[in-house]
């Protein structure tokens, strides 16, 4: 096991998603944290159970940006998806950027299609790729546009349409690709109902929660010439809520914020070393600790990370402890975010593996008889032309039935469509079985 601040890596360029932007970097700097801004005295407000807030469409404005692509099938962007105890619910935008949830009962034959919002609807401003999270039997979800608006819907289980779009906040046009992420307080031992979202702009972090019928917004981090953050993850937990992102230094960062706190403080960072980085990262709540796994470069190559890392600690405490996920294959080059769940009893993570120069394969971990052995599996291989995208994963596990693991990943056989597939194996079993949620 490796302790806060050992050696680890500093961020060049992941794999074939969009580098980190490194432009605040003048050569290869030492990993540092930068210390989080102290806020303004704005309470993390307990906000009325999902559903309650007032719902309203925000100012729209006309935007004429395109996608190089046609209107079939989906765009080549992570697929989040949720499990609300009844149906599994993912959520991707189509190449034109109009927004769409799916929907499916495990075990149907078919997935429902559902239109979210249209980029018509928003006054020709596209969305760039959601988020989404379970807020109990309601779905939310949350995305920006080409006009950099933050946009919330959400839909209460049973209900065949999703709720007129609510306008969280706005960080400007033509300041990057912005991709918000969102959870639910709503966690055993918390009785608080707020939404959650984070997003990186300019550099910095920045924070929204559900206050009654709105939103109010809050700074988390500011970057520096030295360190900018990027794509931040968040969960919540039942003492507060943690939001991790890495640096263009290379280091991965935490900060903190108690339910009702006032402020966010930098809860531990773990550095990196020359010619490494830590790069995209994906985060849980198990109701013990909080679990992150991160893209890694190791050094191997300059520019693609080759490693998967798992970093834990104990809810609010400030300390990460990191350890590589290992496989058979654990130097070869990843392919975009991986992604971490929980299902209730065992953590689960997905990644896509660049096995040569034609050939992908997404792969799959499972925790196994420690808490940071994993066990290996093996989900899909493709063959050039045939190409995966970012895979991500849920499990339906509840008190009930143990369920099953659902990963999801966009597929293309000519780079210009791509079809959304889905592959789902009974938890405890080994097998997995191939589904399409919509083709190409």
């Amino acid at each position: 096991m490796r302790s806060t601040g050992a050696s680890r890596g500093l961020a060049a360029s992941p794999g074939k998603r969009r580098p980190p932007p490194r432009s605040a970097i003048s050569g290869r700097l030492a990993a540092s944290a930068v210390a989080a801004v102290a806020l303004a005295a704005a309470l993390l407000a307990t906000a009325p159970q999902a559903g309650a807030a007032s719902l309203g469409t925000g100012a729209r404005q006309p935007h004429a940006a395109s996608r190089p692509l046609t209107g079939a099938g989906v765009a080549f962007d992570a697929t989040p998806s949720v499990w609300n105890g009844t149906d599994l619910v993912t959520t991707q935008i189509d190449p034109n950027g109009n927004l769409y949830a799916y929907e499916q009962v495990p075990g149907a034959a078919s997935w429902k299609k559902e239109t979210v919002e249209t980029a018509a609807a928003n006054g020709g401003a596209q969305f760039d790729p959601p988020s989404i999270t379970a807020a109990g039997p309601a779905v939310q979800i949350v995305a920006a546009d080409t006009n950099g608006n933050i946009w919330f819907f959400q839909q209460t289980d049973g209900q065949t349409t999703w709720s007129a779009a609510q306008l969280v906040g706005s960080v400007g046009e033509n300041t990057g690709t912005h991709e918000p992420q969102i959870a639910w307080t709503g966690v055993p031992g918390h009785t608080g109902t707020n939404s959650v979202i984070t997003l990186a702009q300019g550099g910095n972090v920045l924070f929204w929660y559900q206050n009654g019928g709105g939103w109010s917004q809050e700074k988390v981090a500011t970057g520096s010439e030295q360190n900018g953050y990027y794509d931040p993850a968040i969960t919540a937990t039942d003492k507060g809520i943690v939001i991790v992102a890495p640096g263009t230094s290379g280091a991965f960062f935490s900060f903190y914020q108690p339910y009702g706190g006032s402020g966010w403080v930098s809860d531990g960072s773990v550095g990196a070393g020359s010619n490494q980085y830590f790069s995209y990262v994906s985060a849980t709540w198990d109701g013990v600790n909080v679990d992150v796994v991160a893209a890694f470069n190791s050094g191997f190559n300059d520019i693609i990370a080759d490693k998967l890392v798992f970093l834990w600690k104990s809810d609010s405490a400030r300390n990460w402890t990191d350890e590589d996920i290992t496989g058979p294959t654990s130097t070869q080059p990843l392919d975009y975010t991986p992604a971490i769940a929980w299902t209730g009893s065992n953590l689960i993570v997905t990644a896509v593996q660049q096995m040569s120069s034609s050939s992908q394969r997404i792969d799959f971990w499972w925790q196994g008889s420690t808490f940071t052995n994993f066990n290996f599996e093996k989900v899909a291989t493709s063959a050039s032309p045939t190409v995966f995208y970012p895979s991500t994963l849920v499990s339906t596990h509840d008190a009930t039935s143990s369920g099953e693991i659902a990963i999801f990943a966009p597929v293309t056989t000519n780079n210009v469509t791509a079809a959304l597939d889905d592959w789902t194996q009974p938890t405890g079993e080994q097998g997995w079985t191939k589904h399409t949620v919509t083709p190409a």
